[in-house]
């Protein structure tokens, strides 16, 4: 994998550590990345769903890629379905449902 050319700080507090986990591994699990190649995508779609739990929000981060990874997997031929991860009230409806049992 080539080296790392930014780094973003998604992990603010659980809802935006959530939605991003859920966003970013709907787009790598449903493969609408342009160009992406599988095997990278594949393996970053691993470490969102399984590094990090003893960090902060860390739960909270696995949680939304792995709902994102099962959205994305689901939906991948409905872009409808996919455009929903631009809905904020819809993000937030999704949040609630998954992180009760972490709360």
């Amino acid at each position: 994998m080539p080296a790392v050319s930014n780094t973003t700080r998604f992990n603010t507090d659980p809802f935006n550590t959530w939605k991003s986990a859920f966003r970013e591994c709907t787009k790598l699990a449903s493969k609408i990345i342009e160009k992406q190649k599988d095997n990278e995508t594949d393996e970053r779609l691993n470490i969102w769903c399984t590094k990090g739990e003893d960090k902060e929000f860390g739960r909270y981060c696995i949680a939304g890629a792995i709902a994102g990874r099962h959205y994305g997997l689901t939906y991948k031929d409905n872009p409808v379905k996919l455009n929903n991860i631009n809905d904020f009230d819809w993000l937030k409806d999704q949040y609630d449902e998954n992180t009760r049992d972490i709360r």
